[in-house]
């Protein structure tokens, strides 16, 4: 008792020494404060983090570091790439002190105040353990004194012509280490007229204005783009302006202005529709494409041409019929008074519609694993040379587009067999079958899945006249058939398939045991063994519910190669 007295005692002494020198390195003796200008710092102008260290524990500390890890809205600047700087210390004495000076600097932004997070690392030289010590403080960072006005027009026409200024002001000097841009966005198809400066850095969405001295003066800039962008009637687009600072290569946004445009309806309506079709095709359909158009203006309007321009994969151009000229290379169809000698002339309020006629596929051309969710477009657009009064444009036009998806492809294959060594599954009983004694044979179920994914997909088929169900199955799925005694289906759950299962990846397969016994009545006749199988799932991208269907399976057995045709007739 007294040796477990002694133990004990001398870890509580133990743990009370280790609690003391934990607290006193990790809580108390050490300080870190980061020292960081009192006023807003500008943007882009370098400025000096001190970090100072003190050592009060009363011994040495080893191994020390300072680390400065900023956020993404300060950049270091002997290195704009670099996310934290890491400086090795070394070791501390006792009652030292020690200051590292950190030079950074400030990317304009939306949020005026900044962080930056300082951590010592340090380890006792009587604890071998590594303690850590922080300290986060904020910087406040003065905007760019710089104003912004984006100037373009409320509306406009398809196809006119408009004008994007853009004006800034600026009171402040740049700093030394920014480059200043002025960037506009604009819509995809948008076609730049002219652009004042005329050196421009073109982007997949917009252009870049630089080197912006010649259109400066007193620290005031405009600059100028004309261009025209082709929309249908009553859509709308947006232009954004934006001032950017770049510092190391890399783009910063610091102040921007965006306007809407609405395109306004054209003097020429014009609207592309499938005729007497829902919104969801499916393979094998028959599509009319009806394209009208109406002259609302005041004027007539001449040599009118319609162009309609075809893409996806299952249109099958084969089949395509209409009363303009198809261009087989560019799947476009296009109407005008060669063709149709009402286009000659469009007189005022006068209306018409030129159509065309084509096929889809009856099953998705697959060749890759991503080969599927297949779209159907139609851009079709009319132009007239002719212009009405007031509108800056060398045309009169209009666009229209559709787009539909194509709902995706389930196939079911049933197969009947008497001979099955393949399956594992015996089948017994006199073949050709015979008046009141039964015989066994298996089905086999094979699913393919086409262009889309399709979830909870579900395979039924009746059982015949005289069959049973044995409970006997196999197949390459976890999902095995069962019978449902409400109905007297075998019922498959097979779930969801990706697109292009089965097509060129292996089938799912389901393989079950019926037990047939016919009677008098099937005598001269094939037995049947199961009545239509059907398979329904839900199209994952069209939302919509598909199916499939194959024929009854009977005691012909067509697929099984044992068997001749007139083997499975029914005998006494």
């Amino acid at each position: 008792m007294k040796k477990v007295l002694i133990i004990v005692g001398v870890v509580v002494a133990l743990g009370v020494i280790i609690f003391y020198l934990f607290t006193q390195y990790s809580q108390g003796g050490v300080e870190i404060k980061v020292n960081v200008p009192t006023e807003e710092v500008e943007a882009g102008r370098p400025f000096d983090v001190d970090v100072t260290f003190s050592n009060n524990t009363g011994g040495i500390l080893g191994d020390v570091r300072v680390t400065l890890d900023p956020s993404d809205q300060i950049l270091f600047a002997d290195d704009g790439n670099k996310n934290v700087v890491i400086r090795k210390l070394g070791e501390i004495s006792n009652g030292s002190t020690h200051k590292e000076t950190f030079k950074v600097l400030a990317l304009p932004g939306e949020e005026p105040t900044y962080k930056v997070v300082a951590t010592i690392f340090y380890s006792p030289a009587s604890l071998v353990a590594e303690f850590k010590k922080k300290e986060e403080v904020e910087i406040r960072v003065k905007r760019p004194d710089f104003e912004l006005t984006l100037e373009v027009p409320e509306k406009v026409f398809s196809g006119e012509e408009f004008d994007i200024k853009t004006l800034y002001e600026r009171d402040d000097e740049l700093p030394e280490t920014a480059e200043f841009e002025v960037h506009i966005d604009y819509p995809e198809g948008f076609e730049i007229e002219r652009s004042n400066p005329k050196e421009i850095d073109r982007t997949t969405d917009g252009v870049r204005f630089k080197n912006l001295g010649e259109v400066e003066k007193n620290g005031n800039g405009e600059v100028l783009l004309r261009g025209r962008v082709e929309m249908p009637d009553s859509s709308e687009f947006q232009i954004k302006a934006r001032l950017v600072m770049k510092f190391f290569g890399e783009e910063y946004t610091f102040l921007s202005e965006t306007k809407n445009v609405l395109i306004e309806p054209s003097p020429l309506s014009f609207q592309v529709v499938l005729a007497e079709h829902g919104p969801v095709i499916k393979p094998d359909d028959q599509l009319t494409y009806v394209l009208t158009y109406k002259n609302n203006t005041e004027v007539a309007l001449k040599d009118v041409v319609i162009n309609a321009g075809l893409a996806g994969e299952m249109f099958d151009f084969s089949t395509l019929t209409t009363d303009g000229r198809f261009n087989n290379f560019e799947r476009a169809v296009t109407w005008d008074s060669s063709k149709l000698s009402q286009l000659r002339e469009v007189r005022a309020g006068e209306s018409g519609s030129v159509s065309f006629s084509v096929h889809i596929r009856e099953k998705h051309p697959i060749q890759r694993l991503n080969d599927k969710n297949f779209i159907l477009v139609v851009d079709a657009r009319i132009e007239s040379p002719t212009v009405p009064y007031l509108i800056n444009s060398d045309k009169t036009l209009n666009t229209s587009r559709i787009e539909n998806r194509v709902a995706g492809l389930i196939g079911i294959d049933v197969g009947g067999y008497f001979r099955d060594a393949k399956s594992g599954i015996v089948n017994t009983g006199p073949f050709p079958p015979r008046v009141g004694i039964s015989t066994r044979y298996t089905i086999h179920w094979n699913v393919t899945n086409y262009g889309t994914d399709v979830d909870g997909i579900e395979v039924r088929a009746k059982l015949g006249e005289g069959v049973t169900f044995t409970g006997n199955t196999g197949g390459n799925t976890d999902n095995a058939p069962k019978l449902d005694s409400s109905t007297g289906e075998v019922v498959w759950q097979v779930g969801r398939l990706l697109a292009t299962t089965g097509v060129i990846s292996e089938k799912p397969e389901a393989i079950f045991q019926v037990e047939a016994r016919p009677t008098a009545v099937n005598i001269g006749n094939y037995m049947t063994l199961i009545e239509e199988t059907r398979i329904t799932g839900r199209d994952e991208f069209t939302d919509i519910t598909i199916t499939g269907t194959d024929l009854p399976a009977t005691t012909r057995l067509p697929d099984d190669n044992t068997v001749s045709q007139n083997d499975g007739k029914v005998i006494q």
